[in-house]
């Protein structure tokens, strides 16, 4: 509700289970939400957008296909914007951090498939800043 009184255009939110994705919903009637479809864990990604709407408009999401957590990233073109909203791998095993790596270097070339659009990458990342990201 906080948030709510800046009027933000877009909200994008990380780790929803149902019970939130009602409250989601009930609380953001008049926005368009979307979400992936299906899913691979109890949690998933929600992008909520009150911007107008657009020819060309969509939503896509890519299930990132090495992860062991069910992550993935959601995509809302809305206009002359790109929303990704995204949770990557966490974990500190060799395993982990080389799916992180991948996930983050697929990211960073997203921008690159679609050049009429700025492109806004969010999320939960999991990277670890000012600690080793090595195992014990």
């Amino acid at each position: 509700e906080r948030v709510l009184l800046l009027a933000p255009a877009v909200l994008l939110f990380q780790e929803v289970v149902d019970d939130m994705y009602e409250v989601i919903q009930e609380t953001l009637a008049n926005w368009h939400i979307h979400r992936r479809h299906g899913r691979e864990a109890d949690y998933f990604l929600v992008t909520a957008t009150r911007l107008p709407a657009a020819v060309g408009d969509k939503c896509t999401s890519f299930v990132f296909p090495h992860s062991t957590g069910g992550r993935h990233l959601l995509t809302v073109r809305r206009g002359p914007w790109a929303f990704v909203n995204v949770h990557a791998e966490s974990g500190r095993r060799a395993c982990e951090r080389d799916e992180r790596a991948a996930q983050l270097l697929h990211m960073s070339r997203l921008h690159e498939h679609d050049l009429s659009r700025a492109h806004v990458l969010a999320g939960a990342f999991n990277a670890a800043w000012g600690r080793s990201l090595s195992a014990p």
